[in-house]
Order: C-alpha cells, then sequence, then structure tokens
C-alpha cells in the first residue's frame, strides 16, 4: 500500500476528499483554535471506514468541557 500525507488547515479551506485516517494533534485550544471548525474539518475530510486518532493535551476551560463540546458538534 501506499501513503499519501497531507497538511491541511482546517476552518481555512473546504476539503471533500475521504482519507482512512486522520491524525489530529493539541487542537483543543478554543481562543485559538474553535472546535466547531474542527468538527466540520473531520466531516470533510472522514468517511465512513475513515478513522481519526486525536492527541491533545486536557486543559480546563471555565466556558465549557472540550470533550462534551466536540461531542455536541460531531452529533449534530
Amino acid at each position: 500500500k501506499n501513503v499519501h500525507v497531507e497538511r491541511y488547515w482546517w476552518g481555512d479551506q473546504q476539503y471533500n476528499k475521504n482519507f482512512d485516517v486522520v491524525l489530529v494533534s493539541d487542537c483543543v485550544l478554543p481562543k485559538l483554535y474553535p472546535i466547531s471548525p474542527l468538527v466540520q474539518a473531520l466531516d470533510d475530510t472522514m468517511g465512513n471506514d475513515s478513522v481519526a486518532i486525536f492527541s491533545y493535551e486536557h486543559r480546563h476551560f471555565p466556558q465549557y468541557h472540550p470533550k462534551q463540546k466536540f461531542t455536541e458538534l460531531a452529533e449534530a
């Protein structure tokens, strides 16, 4: 099999291509990286058989719980 890697700046562009694996790192910083565009980016880049792997540091945000907000948006 071949591996194809692309950088994707979520929130900056529409990208209608389904990848097998999407790697997401340090993506939950609400003031810098709002969660809504992240969910849209995953929707744009993933298909039914895609897998997303997330790596992020758990941080406390007084406005909301990022994991809970992400789940709400992803299920909508």
